[in-house]
């Protein structure tokens, strides 16, 4: 699966009439594939150009270490998934069923990307997502004051359960459609944990 190969205007088209994606793009690709089976430390700038089917040198012509790709590749991940997003959907809103829809299509067509993600956490400052959705959406959108640390329980609780839904749908071959996953997830909604 190709996670990145799709950016406008990074494609080209070889004499034989194939559609190759940029260097970049394989990189950060082979990066986010490298990253489900591998700590980011084990990973050489070899075996990732091998990976992406590049040239080392397509790779310094880009980046100076893997440093410099982790970050590119961070950055190009964010865009894709807020690409997902309507523009009229409210930011600080609990999570509800018209944020999840866009989420799943997004994990569906980047599993490596959420797989490596998943993985690998701490790379992607994952703890402090966790920590913004608490604050900046969970607490001032409670109804319940002063119990901070049952809403910053719960909230933990209630991410912990949509990755362990998604992660089942993944293994399962997505066989279920996103709107049914959705709806699963939303029956687990914050506000039925936090009112409770």
């Amino acid at each position: 699966m190709t996670i990145f190969s799709n950016r406008k205007g990074k494609l080209r088209t070889t004499k034989e009439g194939k559609t190759v994606a940029s260097a970049k793009d394989r990189l950060i690709d082979a990066l986010f594939r490298l990253l489900t089976i591998k700590e980011f430390n084990d990973i050489s700038v070899s075996e990732l150009t091998i990976a992406a089917d590049v040239h080392r040198s397509s790779f310094y012509a880009n980046y100076d270490n893997l440093f410099d790709l982790l970050k590119d590749s961070k950055k190009e991940a964010e865009r894709r998934f807020l690409e997902e997003y309507p523009k009229d959907l409210p930011s600080d809103e609990l999570i509800d069923y018209a944020h999840i829809i866009p989420f799943l299509r997004f994990v569906k067509s980047n599993e490596n990307w959420y797989r490596a993600y998943k993985k690998n956490g701490f790379l992607f400052n994952s703890e402090d997502d966790i920590e913004r959705i608490i604050f900046n959406v969970a607490i001032p959108q409670s109804k319940t004051s002063g119990e901070n640390t049952a809403i910053a329980y719960a909230t933990r609780f209630y991410l912990g359960g949509i990755d362990a839904v998604i992660e089942n749908w993944m293994n399962s071959g997505y066989q279920e459609s996103e709107e049914e996953i959705a709806s699963i997830i939303n029956r687990l909604s914050p506000r039925n944990l936090i009112e409770s």
